[in-house]
Parts: C-alpha cells; structure tokens; sequence
C-alpha cells in the first residue's frame, strides 16, 4: 500500500478519466481535443484508506477565433 492518495480526473459527463496520477499532482489539459464551450472538470482524490473526495470545476473553452 502507498502512502499517496490516487487523483482521478474527469472531462464532464465521462465514466473512464482521462488521468490517473499520483500525488502531488501537476496536470496541464490540451483544450484543443475539447469542443469550445462549457466543460466541468471533476478531480476524484482517493487516499490510501479509500476515502474519496471530489471536487467540480467548471470551464470555457473558447480554441477557435472569437465571433462576437
């Protein structure tokens, strides 16, 4: 068993994350894979006891030229 926690992370409605890191965890997302407009990030941290904690954030993504 290790003595880090396991960070699992989810583009919005996904089953299968797009991540599995151990901590502490420095993560960049390519937004060009994603289509432009609102997205949530959720991150699933589970410790080495299985106590899980998560967090959503939600974001904009705007890759293409801006048409106002």
């Amino acid at each position: 068993m290790t003595d880090t926690s396991t960070i699992y992370i989810f583009v919005d409605d996904e089953e299968r994350p797009i991540a599995e890191l151990s901590s502490p965890v420095s993560f960049q997302l390519d937004t060009r894979k994603l289509t432009d407009g609102d997205h949530v990030l959720k991150i699933v941290s589970r410790d080495p006891g299985g106590k899980e904690g998560i967090r959503k954030i939600p974001f904009q993504v705007r890759n293409g030229p801006a048409i106002m």
